[in-house]
């Protein structure tokens, strides 16, 4: 009973390195992208090239220029996780998108994901695949990305800049928290790499997905008949360039951690458990190794001396 328990600890010592290891690298492979905290008033909406934006992001100056290589995250997906800290009561649908503005591109070269809708301050996670989100196409990603834009909208992610309501007092003043989460193709989200974080998810409060958007960075455009027309030219436009006109289409969702449950494989009669955690390959040898050393050794001390 003794050997049992001893294996079974140094296996889990084997798998604690392993676990360790494992992390080591998904971290490799996860960069913050942006980490925005701020108030953004009507004054601010109104002052800038176009409406409701925001322009005062920081990148990460560590951030990679070619995001196809050797790490892909041109194909694999952004965590965005926002933070309501003020907002005006109403419970007004409201959301941000979020703009990659490229160092070189096609067209306006230029693509928009976003928040997902919130109604209620709280804690809001949305995760989209980098492929999926509007004009991600045309950005040239072994260039990288220069600037961030975020746009404050209601539920229209098209024309619904909050700046233009006539009821901006539902939406300005307001704080928030953004962070982006870039993470390389195969790999998951690990909360851990949010800044500031303990390792958990996020548990989020209120209403966590009012309702699916279809993204489209879209400017206001102007035919002179005093009506503001959706996309009428093709002016789908963030930074004041001429668009394509069709917004390609995400919905909010809130992103579900899951913890993998224990497992084990039985060898000489101990499971070797990886502690709740998922294990490598790796793990799984080196415990085998472990047990057919103490195996050989146990056959040595029963084996006569001549």
């Amino acid at each position: 009973m003794r050997r049992c328990f001893l294996t079974q600890h140094a296996a889990a010592a084997i798998a604690t390195l392993g676990v360790a290891q494992l992390a080591s690298t998904a971290r490799a492979e996860q960069f913050v992208l942006i980490d925005e905290t701020f108030t953004f008033t009507k004054e601010m909406a109104d002052s800038g090239e176009s409406p409701s934006h925001y322009y005062g992001s920081v990148l990460n100056p560590d951030r990679p220029v070619d995001w196809t290589s050797p790490i892909d995250y041109r194909n694999g997906k952004v965590h965005i996780r926002t933070e309501v800290i003020d907002k005006p009561e109403g419970d007004e649908i409201t959301q941000w998108v979020i703009c990659y503005i490229a160092e070189e591109g096609q067209g306006d070269a230029y693509g928009c994901t976003g928040s997902g809708t919130y109604t209620t301050e709280g804690v809001y996670d949305h995760e989209e695949g980098m492929t999926e989100w509007w004009q991600n196409e045309l950005i040239d990603w072994t260039k990288g990305v220069k600037e961030m834009h975020l746009v404050l909208k209601d539920q229209d992610d098209s024309n619904g800049f909050a700046s233009l309501r006539e009821d901006w007092q539902h939406f300005f003043p307001t704080t928030v928290r953004i962070t982006m989460i870039q993470v390389a193709e195969g790999s998951e989200y690990d909360p851990s790499m949010f800044p500031d974080g303990d390792g958990d998810g996020d548990d989020g409060e209120g209403d966590l997905d009012a309702g699916a958007t279809t993204m489209d960075g879209g400017t206001p455009s102007d035919d002179g008949d005093g009506e503001t027309d959706a996309d009428e030219d093709g002016s789908d436009d963030m930074t004041g360039n001429s668009g394509n006109g069709n917004g390609n289409g995400t919905s909010g969702s809130d992103h579900d951690d899951g913890t993998p449950e224990s497992s084990g494989d039985e060898t000489s009669g101990c499971s070797v458990g990886t502690m709740g955690q998922a294990a490598s390959p790796h793990v799984g040898v080196m415990a085998l190794g472990l047990s057919a050393l103490i195996a050989r050794s146990r056959r040595r001390k029963r084996t006569p001396t001549s």
